[in-house]
């Protein structure tokens, strides 16, 4: 069974609402199972013993609500930092975007890549954190950093085919 704790701003969250979230497995085939809050955890009981990835609706501050998931995650009896995994998928995925569309030679100082080092300082921060609500924190800043870098790296590609389209003419 995969547990993810979430925490408010004073601690484990007394209440949290678990909307659209579903479990999924490899290449994000759907997988069959229970999603449900109970005293400071997202449990999720799944059929079989697989690694799963947890998606679901998540408040990313300025980024807005979001459809988010996890990296896949194999069973433990420790609980995950739900959001510790959602900024760890976001940074994961900037890289495979960067390296699906040929742009992992961005220059240092474009915004797509400063904010994407920035995650993956406050990830690492969060990593080794021993406060989890001080984890919970930096997690939750890397993730809309990591956001925003998407975001912009999007925007890149798009501006370069767009040049490409109409740069034939």
């Amino acid at each position: 069974m995969l547990n993810f704790a979430v925490y408010d701003k004073d601690g484990p969250a007394g209440s949290w609402q678990v909307v659209n979230a579903h479990l999924v497995g490899a290449e994000d085939a759907p997988m069959r199972g229970e999603v449900a809050f109970e005293k400071g955890l997202i449990k999720c009981r799944k059929r079989g013993s697989q690694a799963a990835a947890l998606c679901l609706q998540y408040d990313a501050g300025p980024m807005g609500v979001l459809m988010l998931q996890t990296c896949l995650l194999p069973d433990r009896d420790r609980p995950y930092v739900l959001s510790v995994e959602l900024a760890r998928h976001r940074i994961k995925s900037f890289i495979a975007k960067s390296e699906e569309w040929q742009m992992f030679d961005l220059a240092a100082d474009h915004p797509a890549m400063v904010l994407w080092e920035e995650a993956r300082r406050l990830l690492t921060q969060a990593l080794v954190l021993e406060d989890p609500l001080r984890a919970d924190r930096a997690a939750r800043s890397a993730l809309v950093r990591g956001i925003d870098a998407s975001e912009r790296l999007a925007m890149a590609h798009a501006e370069i085919l767009l040049h490409r389209r109409y740069g034939q003419r």
